[in-house]
């Protein structure tokens, strides 16, 4: 990889395979290029040229159940597919509901 990117050092260092493969020598803080936040608020670069190879390793943040979530719910628009749910509670006039 050219550049490894995680969504935050500490929350991949809580999972065992993660912190185990750091413990053994095989990836390092050093090694890594970014955190998520750093590259959405332009900190530091994200992909600079077409062939740069990626690793963006996501544990804390669901960032790709989001991602997914959203792919499908565009390819189900764009189909006219599904169904609108009710609200999980109806509105009222009453403020104190």
């Amino acid at each position: 990889m050219d550049k490894v990117i995680v969504d935050d050092w500490e929350l991949n260092m809580r999972k065992h395979y993660f912190r185990k493969m750091v413990e053994g020598g095989l990836f390092s803080h050093e090694q890594l290029h970014a955190d998520i936040p750093q590259i959405t608020t332009n900190q530091r670069k994200g992909r600079e040229r077409d062939d740069e190879r990626i690793l963006i390793h996501t544990t804390g943040f669901v960032s790709q159940d989001i991602a997914i979530s959203h792919w499908i719910y565009e390819q189900a628009k764009k189909r006219s597919m599904g169904i609108t749910l009710p609200a999980a509670r109806e509105e009222s006039g009453d403020a104190s509901h």
